[in-house]
Protein backbone atom coordinates (compact mmCIF):
# COMPACT_ATOMS: atom_id res chain seq x y z
CA UNK A 1 0.00 0.00 0.00
CA UNK A 2 1.23 3.36 -1.29
CA UNK A 3 0.35 6.34 1.53
CA UNK A 4 0.25 9.50 0.19
CA UNK A 5 0.12 12.26 2.58
CA UNK A 6 -1.20 15.56 1.43
CA UNK A 7 -2.33 19.35 2.84
CA UNK A 8 -5.72 20.51 0.44
CA UNK A 9 -9.15 20.17 0.73
CA UNK A 10 -12.14 18.83 -1.52
CA UNK A 11 -11.27 20.07 -5.35
CA UNK A 12 -12.71 19.97 -8.85
CA UNK A 13 -9.56 17.33 -9.71
CA UNK A 14 -11.18 14.89 -6.74
CA UNK A 15 -13.26 12.59 -9.19
CA UNK A 16 -10.42 12.33 -11.55
CA UNK A 17 -7.79 11.29 -8.74
CA UNK A 18 -10.66 8.84 -7.49
CA UNK A 19 -10.54 7.38 -11.65
CA UNK A 20 -7.22 6.75 -11.41
CA UNK A 21 -6.91 5.26 -7.83
CA UNK A 22 -10.00 2.84 -8.21
CA UNK A 23 -7.81 1.44 -11.42
CA UNK A 24 -4.67 0.67 -9.27
CA UNK A 25 -4.60 -3.13 -7.62
CA UNK A 26 -1.54 -4.87 -6.11
CA UNK A 27 1.42 -3.41 -5.01
CA UNK A 28 0.27 -0.09 -6.58
CA UNK A 29 -2.44 0.41 -4.40
CA UNK A 30 -2.74 3.55 -2.69
CA UNK A 31 -4.57 5.37 0.54
CA UNK A 32 -4.73 9.32 0.64
CA UNK A 33 -4.01 11.28 3.86
CA UNK A 34 -5.44 14.70 3.60
CA UNK A 35 -4.10 17.58 5.98
CA UNK A 36 -6.78 20.14 6.53
CA UNK A 37 -5.16 23.72 4.69
CA UNK A 38 -6.40 25.58 7.97
CA UNK A 39 -4.37 23.30 10.31
CA UNK A 40 -1.50 25.83 11.86
CA UNK A 41 1.46 23.91 11.46
CA UNK A 42 1.08 21.40 8.63
CA UNK A 43 4.64 20.47 8.90
CA UNK A 44 3.90 18.75 12.38
CA UNK A 45 1.08 16.89 11.37
CA UNK A 46 2.90 15.32 8.42
CA UNK A 47 5.57 14.35 10.53
CA UNK A 48 3.66 12.63 13.41
CA UNK A 49 1.72 10.54 10.82
CA UNK A 50 5.90 9.10 8.81
CA UNK A 51 6.69 6.25 10.79
CA UNK A 52 10.32 5.25 11.05
CA UNK A 53 10.20 2.82 8.12
CA UNK A 54 8.88 4.51 5.55
CA UNK A 55 10.88 5.93 2.71
CA UNK A 56 9.43 8.72 2.04
CA UNK A 57 9.15 11.15 -1.24
CA UNK A 58 8.09 15.00 -0.73
CA UNK A 59 6.98 16.35 -4.19
CA UNK A 60 8.80 19.94 -4.35
CA UNK A 61 9.83 22.32 -6.76
CA UNK A 62 13.64 22.21 -5.36
CA UNK A 63 13.72 18.64 -5.93
CA UNK A 64 15.27 16.36 -8.60
CA UNK A 65 13.59 15.80 -11.80
CA UNK A 66 13.20 11.65 -12.67
CA UNK A 67 11.19 9.85 -15.42
CA UNK A 68 8.91 7.14 -15.79
CA UNK A 69 10.98 3.98 -15.67
CA UNK A 70 12.75 5.32 -12.53
CA UNK A 71 9.25 6.35 -10.76
CA UNK A 72 8.09 2.41 -11.08
CA UNK A 73 11.68 1.49 -9.97
CA UNK A 74 11.15 3.39 -6.70
CA UNK A 75 7.69 2.38 -6.32
CA UNK A 76 8.60 -1.29 -7.19
CA UNK A 77 11.45 -1.10 -4.64
CA UNK A 78 10.11 0.40 -1.91
CA UNK A 79 6.07 -0.03 -2.23
CA UNK A 80 5.29 -1.92 0.86
CA UNK A 81 6.44 1.22 3.27
CA UNK A 82 6.25 4.15 -0.06
CA UNK A 83 4.91 7.29 1.25
CA UNK A 84 4.37 10.81 -1.04
CA UNK A 85 4.33 13.72 0.65
CA UNK A 86 2.58 16.79 -0.52
CA UNK A 87 2.87 20.50 1.46
CA UNK A 88 0.21 22.99 0.76
CA UNK A 89 1.05 26.39 -0.93
CA UNK A 90 4.10 27.56 1.19
CA UNK A 91 5.44 23.77 0.67
CA UNK A 92 7.06 22.40 4.09
CA UNK A 93 9.27 22.89 6.76
CA UNK A 94 12.90 22.00 6.89
CA UNK A 95 12.54 19.15 9.24
CA UNK A 96 9.94 17.69 6.65
CA UNK A 97 12.39 18.33 3.97
CA UNK A 98 15.30 16.43 6.24
CA UNK A 99 13.14 13.77 6.70
CA UNK A 100 12.74 12.90 2.95
CA UNK A 101 14.63 10.29 1.11
CA UNK A 102 14.16 11.32 -2.17
CA UNK A 103 12.68 14.98 -3.37
CA UNK A 104 11.38 14.54 -6.36
CA UNK A 105 10.36 17.94 -8.57
CA UNK A 106 7.32 17.09 -11.17
CA UNK A 107 8.06 19.78 -13.45
CA UNK A 108 10.37 23.28 -13.83
CA UNK A 109 6.60 24.71 -14.24
CA UNK A 110 4.91 25.37 -10.39
CA UNK A 111 1.49 23.67 -10.01
CA UNK A 112 -0.84 23.88 -7.29
CA UNK A 113 -0.92 21.50 -4.43
CA UNK A 114 -4.19 20.08 -5.62
CA UNK A 115 -3.05 19.68 -9.29
CA UNK A 116 0.05 17.65 -7.98
CA UNK A 117 -2.33 15.18 -6.20
CA UNK A 118 -3.90 14.69 -9.45
CA UNK A 119 -0.62 14.61 -11.75
CA UNK A 120 0.95 12.17 -9.21
CA UNK A 121 -2.07 9.90 -8.77
CA UNK A 122 -1.92 9.53 -12.85
CA UNK A 123 2.29 8.80 -12.75
CA UNK A 124 1.31 5.99 -9.72
CA UNK A 125 -1.36 5.07 -12.05
CA UNK A 126 1.30 5.25 -15.15
CA UNK A 127 3.99 3.16 -13.06
CA UNK A 128 1.55 0.55 -13.10
CA UNK A 129 0.70 0.58 -16.63
CA UNK A 130 4.30 0.38 -17.21
CA UNK A 131 5.28 -2.83 -14.72
CA UNK A 132 2.31 -4.86 -16.58
CA UNK A 133 3.95 -3.81 -19.69
CA UNK A 134 0.51 -2.35 -20.77
CA UNK A 135 0.84 0.56 -23.53
CA UNK A 136 -1.03 3.14 -21.81
CA UNK A 137 2.46 4.62 -21.54
CA UNK A 138 2.43 5.29 -25.18
CA UNK A 139 -0.74 6.60 -25.47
Amino acid sequence: MIKIICVGKTTEFDEKIKYYNDRLNGIFQTKIQTINISEQNQSVKILSLLKSNEYIILLDERGEEINNMKLKDIICNFSHNLVFVIGGPFGVNEEVRKRANFIWKLSKLIFTYEMCRLFLMEQIYRSQEIFKNHPYHHG
